[in-house]
């Protein structure tokens, strides 16, 4: 994407809908672990070369600065140019529906 002059609009995300436990189970194995898991962005103006965001020692638990799902999604959106104070208006109720509460993550804004 870089050498063909596509990676500043174009946005690349890796991610998992969750971690694994940071121990071994009974069987031998890993659990789903919700806590924690691992994200990889890269294009559309994200700084390159950096981590953002930390787990303790065995990988259990953030430290410092915790982020979420709706953080991840807001910065997402923001870089796909979507307006984060738009909403739109339920056809069934008249409420309207917000597009996400999160907050872009300030270290993938660039």
């Amino acid at each position: 994407l870089k050498q063909r002059g596509m990676l500043d609009n174009t946005l690349v995300v890796w991610l998992t809908d969750f971690g694994r436990t940071p121990v071994i189970n009974s069987a031998a194995g890993r659990d789903h672990w919700a806590t924690a898991s691992t994200m990889m962005m890269i294009g559309a103006g994200t700084p390159a070369g950096q981590i953002v965001g930390a787990t303790d020692d065995i990988g259990s638990r953030p430290v410092g600065k915790e982020y979420y799902p709706q953080d991840v999604a807001a910065s997402i959106y923001t870089k796909l140019g979507v307006n984060l104070d738009h909403y739109f208006i339920s056809p069934e109720d008249g409420r309207p529906l917000i597009i996400n509460e999160g907050q872009p993550i300030p270290e993938l804004m660039g």
